[in-house]
């Protein structure tokens, strides 16, 4: 059985626990809004939108038919001013360079999509118990009509019997986590509360 998945998981490890422990990430964490909130939630209708789209593209029946659970109304935030921060466009270009080669096109797949079901599902409960309006939001990005555990086995048995450029993979998924990191430093950033100068 290849493992594949193993070997990813940890020299991918250092570059995904940055993204874990980022400040921007944390600060979803806190009992008190922040728009912080509202920027993960719209980062994320922003990506897997275009993955979806992507998909579209390429044409679903080239794809195994897990991934039908994916294919959800992201379009809320379509019109979203968050495109315009650099380091969103730079990600978004990413994605759609890669979408020319299978096995990077997963790699914003497994990031996106396992990121979802696992430490998304901790933080979705954490927003809604602190944000309960925005329990609407959430559960298009998070709720699935299946079993995501049987999701997470059935995508890593994908990647295990695909992929045949391993390093390469690797590699890109660690560029993309870097990438991510300067988004959480943008938004982070932008969302920091302007001191207040005295000209005298």
């Amino acid at each position: 059985m290849n493992n594949f998945t193993l070997r990813l998981k940890r020299e991918t490890y250092d570059n995904h626990t940055v993204l874990d422990t980022h400040i921007f990430v944390k600060s979803l964490y806190d009992e008190c809004y922040n728009r912080n909130v509202e920027y993960y939630l719209e980062l994320h209708y922003i990506i897997l939108n275009e993955l979806n789209v992507l998909i579209n593209k390429k044409g679903r029946e080239s794809f195994p038919n897990f991934f039908d659970y994916f294919d959800k109304e992201y379009i809320v935030y379509n019109g979203s001013d968050l495109k315009k921060h650099k380091s969103v466009k730079i990600l978004l270009d990413k994605i759609i360079i890669d979408s020319d080669n299978s096995e990077l096109f997963l790699c914003h797949l497994y990031i996106w999509w396992l990121g979802v079901l696992f430490g998304g599902q901790i933080i979705k409960k954490l927003i809604n118990k602190n944000n309960n309006t925005l329990s609407n939001l959430t559960s298009v990005i998070f709720d699935f009509d299946c079993d995501s555990r049987e999701l997470v086995r059935e995508f890593r048995k994908h990647l295990n019997s695909t992929i045949v450029e391993e390093d390469k993979f690797i590699k890109n998924v660690n560029e993309v986590y870097l990438l991510i990191r300067d988004v959480f430093d943008e938004l982070t950033d932008s969302n920091e509360p302007k001191a207040d100068y005295i000209i005298i």
